[in-house]
């Protein structure tokens, strides 16, 4: 059985992710897929929109296939291969000449924030649980997550990147993470409404629900410590928040030391940089911090002690922010020459 399914109906190509029994992990076949069609669906005179949307009522797509890129550690040229792809694919849902519409529901983290976030309109559904948590299994917030965290209001992005934190639709559109809140049980309508002909924009204002404010988890952002967190070293942002009198900040903190340090370093650096980027710029830039990460053991120890042995108590090299080499995080900037995701495409950074 396909893990995505596509469909054809008025106006619209609709693409499916169907497995969902792995809360719609990305995997190779699902961007191969995803990609060869979408490709298809450009150049398709009767296709005015794409919908991409999920099978599961649990999850849009929980993040990438993480699991899969463990068991290929060492594998150089599948590390290229699927990061390759993956943000190929992310890119081309932002440029698609094709509309995208995200119909993004329940669990949608890493690598669904890429299928999603970039999308010309993002619609979600009230059960949304949105999140990058990267930090916390050796990773960082890839998919072109500093242009859409690194938009937000300074300090915020931060936050969101580094700590990991789950937010709800309430909170997500009130950063402008997403375009409209609509309901799970009126989506199969929405679509109907768009292949008869509504034009898109006015399809979505008719389901969106007015008061999202019951779908808040996080809001008020403006309690937490923003002039901190605002910043791209993420050794002065931990220590200051330790020096501080109130709990809010402290527990932060804790939180924090509980991540990986190197990804934290890396993190606060790509998110809170004040250089301008495009999406192109940004997943250029991914690409190279990927591949480095993939040959250190950060990553591969954090997915051991959080979803394979689940001991959770990973051991980061280093183990403190404090002896992360800052000449080593600048490393991972460096281009790759003629192995950059786009040859031609330039840092951004």
């Amino acid at each position: 059985m396909s893990p995505v399914s596509f469909d054809r109906r008025g106006p619209l190509g609709i693409a499916i992710l169907d497995r969902p029994k792995a809360l719609n992990a990305i995997n190779g076949d699902m961007i191969k897929a995803l990609l060869e069609q979408m490709r298809a669906w450009q150049t398709d005179p009767d296709i005015r929109n794409i919908v991409l949307r999920s099978s599961s009522d649990r999850a849009f797509c929980a993040g990438g296939d993480i699991k899969a890129v463990h068991e290929a550690r060492g594998d150089a040229a599948f590390m290229d291969y699927i990061y390759r792809i993956e943000y190929e694919l992310d890119y081309l849902i932002h440029s698609s000449a094709k509309p995208v519409v995200a119909l993004i529901n329940g669990i949608t983290m890493g690598g669904g924030c890429g299928l999603s976030l970039h999308a010309a309109h993002k619609v979600a559904s009230e059960d949304l649980d949105l999140a990058m948590p990267e930090t916390g299994i050796g990773f960082f917030p890839d998919v072109g997550a500093s242009v859409f965290l690194g938009r937000l209001e300074s300090g915020i992005g931060n936050y969101l990147g580094l700590t990991g934190a789950r937010i709800g639709a309430g909170d997500a559109l009130d950063l402008g993470l997403i375009d409209a809140v609509v309901p799970r049980a009126r989506h199969d309508q929405l679509v109907d409404d768009m292949a008869s002909g509504v034009p898109v924009e006015t399809a979505i204002a008719a389901h969106q629900v007015e008061d999202h404010r019951a779908l808040r988890r996080v809001l008020p952002m403006k309690d937490l410590p923003l002039d901190v967190l605002s910043r791209s070293n993420a050794l002065s942002i931990v220590t200051d928040l330790e020096a501080r009198d109130d709990a809010l900040s402290r527990g932060i903190a804790a939180l924090l030391r509980q991540r990986c340090p190197f990804s934290l370093a890396i993190t606060a650096r790509l998110i809170a940089t004040d250089t301008p980027r495009s999406v192109r710029d940004a997943l250029a830039t991914d690409f190279r911090v990927a591949l480095r990460f993939m040959q250190r053991g950060d990553y591969f120890e954090g997915v051991r002690a959080v979803l394979i042995d689940r001991d959770n108590a990973p051991k980061w090299h280093p183990d403190r922010l404090e002896a992360v080499d800052r000449d080593e995080v600048d490393s991972y900037f460096e281009g790759l020459g003629s192995a950059e995701l786009w040859p031609r495409a330039e840092a951004g950074m």
